[in-house]
Parts: C-alpha cells; sequence; structure tokens
C-alpha cells in the first residue's frame, strides 16, 4: 500500500512539473511573438500622401528619379528614396503607391507585425514563419507583405 501511494504521489507531482513549464513556456512564446511594437513607420502618415506631405514626416527625399516599367507600365512613376536609402517610395500619379522598407528586423514571427507600421493588428492572410507574413486589404492598402529583412506596401488605387 505504501509503494502504490509512493507512486501516485510521483505521477501527481510529474503531472504538476510538466504543467507548470509547460505554461511558463508558452507564456514565453507569446511574450517573443507580440511584444511591444515600435513602430518602423507610420504607413497612416505615408499612404497615399504627395511627395510633399511625405516629406512632413521623412524629411526632404536624398534622390529621386524618374522609372518606367513595372510596377508602373502605364504612368510615369518617381521614385523617392528616404533615411539613407532604408525607405523607397514610388508615386503613382503624385501618391505614395509603392513603399519598400529596407534593413528591418525579423517581423515573420510576430503576431502583432502590423503595430510596427502605425495599424491596427490583424490576423494576416498568410504566413509562413521565418520567411513571410503577408496581409490584404488593410486600410486602403492592397498588400503589406513582411520578409525576414524588408518590407514591401502596395496601395490600393
Amino acid at each position: 500500500m505504501n509503494k502504490l501511494r509512493t507512486v501516485i504521489i510521483l505521477l501527481l507531482f510529474g503531472q504538476l512539473l510538466v504543467t507548470s513549464c509547460g505554461g511558463k513556456s508558452s507564456e514565453a512564446n507569446k511574450e517573443k511573438t507580440t511584444q511591444k511594437a515600435s513602430v518602423i513607420l507610420d504607413l497612416t502618415q505615408i499612404v497615399n500622401k504627395t511627395e510633399k506631405e511625405v516629406e512632413k514626416t521623412l524629411d526632404k527625399a536624398e534622390k529621386s528619379e524618374i522609372i518606367k516599367g513595372y510596377p508602373c507600365e502605364n504612368e510615369n512613376c518617381k521614385k523617392a528614396f528616404y533615411k539613407s536609402e532604408k525607405i523607397e517610395i514610388i508615386f503613382k500619379e503624385g501618391k505614395a503607391n509603392r513603399i519598400t522598407i529596407n534593413e528591418t528586423p525579423d517581423l515573420t514571427e510576430k503576431e502583432n507585425a502590423l503595430e510596427f507600421l502605425g495599424l491596427k493588428n490583424q490576423k494576416p492572410t498568410f504566413k509562413n514563419a521565418g520567411n513571410v507574413i503577408r496581409w490584404e486589404k488593410v486600410d486602403g492598402i492592397a498588400e503589406i507583405s513582411c520578409f525576414t529583412d524588408y518590407i514591401l506596401i502596395d496601395v490600393i488605387k
């Protein structure tokens, strides 16, 4: 009888130990994927804004060039570079339409990645952790794709 009692106590203790460790691990993982967002670029201040409006947020462009061809097949577009060329913006019809943010932290595993762009968090359309996380049709934006070291934003016309 003593042996049976000892075995039951050890099993209960083992279960308690496993359960408490698992809970802490889950909390640590959740904390890792939802750490407080430090805004990289507030898209609400950039998307569909004119070059003059963008300058109020990012200062004057360091350089710019007229581009033809993709993604501006039938239009003349201007590409402007900001913040040591870490931010590239293509202006279509005078408005910020395609934005690339280079040298970003890896947001592909962040549940709150949109908050890093000044947007309200929502469930992604597609996610392949460690490679890409993507949203479609978010606040007037056709697509936002976060890769491991850059972010690509395509705006709806």
